[in-house]
């Protein structure tokens, strides 16, 4: 807590910085606004540091924890074989949501992640990651040859639903 207030006091206090530079050879009226504006406009900034800092940690907590439910899954084994896949550790598609109803605070995050099968074989897919803060809600996985979907199981058992979306 402590540590994210001294960063959060380091990013305010750099932003002031390069404000007042900025405006160093500006006319008097024009520094003078800046003078006002500068504590809001950094505050803001360090506010927004601190969420995205907050996002990636939140991502990257989501990928490792998936990356488990995706690895112990029986049916996602079946289809890219016993090694396993090997997630990337970057999401192609990224969405995060925050919602304050009569001040419950929810948030969720969306992830659309590339795997590929460990064993050599070339087979690859994507999952779709979805979470909120009580942790993985689902998990979809669909092999990229033949559209195949595999419903991952978020329980300890991994046993998951398969389906097939398309041909085979």
């Amino acid at each position: 807590e402590q540590r994210a207030e001294i960063e959060k006091q380091k990013v305010k206090d750099e932003i002031k910085g390069g404000l007042t530079e900025i405006l160093k050879g500006a006319p008097l009226p024009i520094r003078m606004l800046g003078r006002m504006i500068t504590p809001l406009i950094s505050t803001a900034m360090s506010s927004m540091a601190a969420q995205m800092k907050q996002q990636q940690e939140t991502m990257q907590e989501t990928l490792r924890s998936a990356n488990t439910y995706i690895a112990n899954d029986a049916v996602v084994k079946q289809v890219f074989g016993d090694e396993g896949v090997q997630l990337s550790q970057s999401p192609f598609s990224q969405s995060s949501a925050s919602r304050n109803i009569n001040g419950q605070i929810s948030a969720g995050i969306e992830l659309g992640v590339r795997l590929t099968a460990l064993d050599g074989s070339g087979r690859s897919g994507v999952a779709q990651i979805s979470a909120t803060e009580q942790g993985i809600q689902k998990i979809i996985v669909a092999e990229s040859g033949t559209g195949r979907t595999i419903n991952v199981s978020l329980s300890k058992t991994g046993n998951s639903r398969f389906s097939s979306s398309g041909g085979s």
